[in-house]
């Protein structure tokens, strides 16, 4: 499956996409279908496989996109065990930019941002230690 879908994206049609990548239901599978896609990718990269690597490079970002918009609205409704999956699925993408969304958010919109950031607790602790080592090295 996974091979085929990368011809899809090779094909440069985005009609031949397969659906899951466009329908909103359905995006922690279709993160950890573009993931795998991306790994592949990376190790195809060159001129002929120029135009798929472009495509699914967009094709993530969207779903990226997509989820961080939805753990947003998650987090305006306080419903941390959504926040806390979609979390989890945000946190394989390379950019992770959850993190600073969310502590953005915090700060600028909340009245009492404090008990907001307690809501990190539901993010895991890798993700923290990943960011943090850039300013103690």
């Amino acid at each position: 499956k996974t091979i085929r879908q990368f011809l899809d994206f090779y094909s440069g049609d985005a009609k031949k996409l397969d659906p899951i990548f466009f329908d909103d239901n359905q995006l922690p599978a279709a993160a950890r279908q573009i993931q795998t896609l991306q790994k592949i990718s990376r190790e195809l990269h060159g001129g002929k496989t120029k135009a798929a690597n472009d495509m699914i490079m967009k094709t993530s970002k969207r779903i990226e996109d997509q989820l961080l918009k939805q753990f947003m609205e998650e987090m305006e409704g306080r419903n941390t065990a959504r926040m806390k999956n979609l979390a989890d699925t945000l946190c394989a993408f390379e950019s992770q930019k959850i993190i600073g969304e969310y502590v953005d958010r915090v700060m600028k919109r909340m009245p009492e941002p404090e008990k907001e950031l307690k809501g990190l607790i539901e993010i895991p602790p890798i993700i923290f230690q990943q960011k943090s080592r850039k300013f103690y090295e």
